[in-house]
């Protein structure tokens, strides 16, 4: 038993080190080499010229959800904002992205907001047509000192994928 798990988990890092090889040959393309997409996360800025990657991969039908999710989250920097912004929002707004992929860039479009963009972030709050990935927008709200965004959670406090992590939030919160 333990061998044939040992040999379906060999199995399935070789299929997902085929699947990210595309992703990672056109980074390496443009000069940034590494061995997964989650090592973009741990780079200080691997600058501006991996997004356009990155939004051709995520844009592509055949690259799998769980790299997509990988993708989403490496847009999470504030020099991707002038180059992702809108478009990782309209994805979210399409619902055309899988749950994983999803989560992935609700992650990245929290980390890269300003507050001009708190309409936006309120309005994906609480469009429950998005999912439960909405929930990363709630720490990015609680932050905000504007009266709107304290108003979005307390009136999104009932959603029962909210509830509970906007609840804890407003409880910890000084206002």
């Amino acid at each position: 038993m333990r061998r044939a798990k040992d040999a379906a988990h060999a199995k399935s890092v070789e299929k997902r080190a085929e699947e990210m090889r595309p992703l990672l040959d056109d980074l390496a393309a443009v000069g940034v080499a590494v061995d997964r997409p989650s090592r973009l996360l741990e780079m200080p800025d691997p600058g501006e010229r991996i997004y356009p990657v990155l939004l051709d991969h995520l844009m592509r039908p055949d690259t799998p959800s769980w790299l997509r999710e990988w993708i989403g989250r490496a847009f999470g920097r504030k020099s991707a904002r002038p180059i992702v912004w809108d478009t990782l929002v309209k994805l979210i707004k399409s619902k055309r992205l899988e749950k994983a992929a999803t989560e992935g860039v609700m992650v990245a479009i929290s980390d890269i907001a300003q507050p001009r963009d708190l309409p936006t972030l309120i309005d994906l709050l609480s469009d429950r047509s998005i999912g439960t990935s909405r929930i990363f927008l709630v720490s990015n709200l609680i932050r905000s000192k504007k009266p709107e965004a304290r108003a979005a959670l307390i009136r999104n406090q009932g959603d029962p994928e909210l509830t509970q992590e906007i609840t804890a939030r407003l409880s910890r919160s000084r206002r």
